[in-house]
């Protein structure tokens, strides 16, 4: 039998080429839209037409500098604090339940500092983090009902709670999808998987109803 290969630790901060070409060219086209769609509105309220864009360009170089560094990473670590960065998702989405800041008539974002930012976007990274780690640890026992959709099923579902009252549809429909193929990918069992959608569909007619 041909010996295991062993990895090569010299390429675990190797950067991943067509992935930073796909995000560059999705955040320049977002750069493009925001100037286009604000300009406007930017002259008309601070004199300077690319004050939206700038402040934008900002964010996204800060997303970038931040992917790079996490690229380089090992993954374990977030393995190792799945549940701690779950537990603070959790706290963010009740916090701005009562002290999170209204706008369009939804009540999404917590302001610190003076800058805003929306719980639901740290509950994204946070689910994955903590189904992952579940996956890891539960690989051989996903398809039973126990683990694979009554444990998994319920940390998505603690979140979209959160979520929903926050009248996120968009978020909602995010989590979901990555949620339910995270158990596929784990190993839940199909029927179970298809149950799931068709509950979703449900849910959605309900809440934009």
């Amino acid at each position: 039998l041909a010996k295991r290969q062993k990895p090569n630790l010299d390429d675990r901060g190797m950067m991943d080429l067509p992935f930073l070409i796909l995000v560059t060219l999705l955040v320049t086209i977002g750069l493009v839209m925001m100037f286009s769609a604000s300009f406007v509105r930017a002259r008309y309220e601070t004199g300077n037409p690319l004050y939206y864009f700038i402040r934008q360009a900002v964010f996204g170089g800060i997303g970038m500098a931040a992917m790079l560094i996490a690229g380089r990473l090992d993954c374990h670590i977030w393995q190792r604090f799945a549940r701690v960065i779950y537990a603070v998702s959790l706290l963010l989405l009740v916090g701005v339940l009562f002290v999170g800041v209204s706008a369009g008539g939804a009540k999404r974002w917590i302001e610190i500092g003076g800058q805003r930012f929306q719980p639901s976007e740290v509950a994204k990274f946070a689910l994955i983090c903590q189904m992952a780690d579940m996956v890891s640890r539960y690989r051989e026992k996903m398809a039973q009902f126990s683990y694979g959709v009554v444990r998994m099923g319920g940390v998505m579902l603690a979140v979209v709670a959160l979520v929903a009252l926050e009248k996120h549809l968009s978020a909602i429909m995010i989590l979901g999808i990555v949620s339910v193929v995270m158990m596929y990918v784990g190993g839940t069992d199909k029927k179970w998987i298809l149950l799931a959608f068709g509950i979703a569909a449900v849910f959605f007619v309900v809440y934009v109803a």
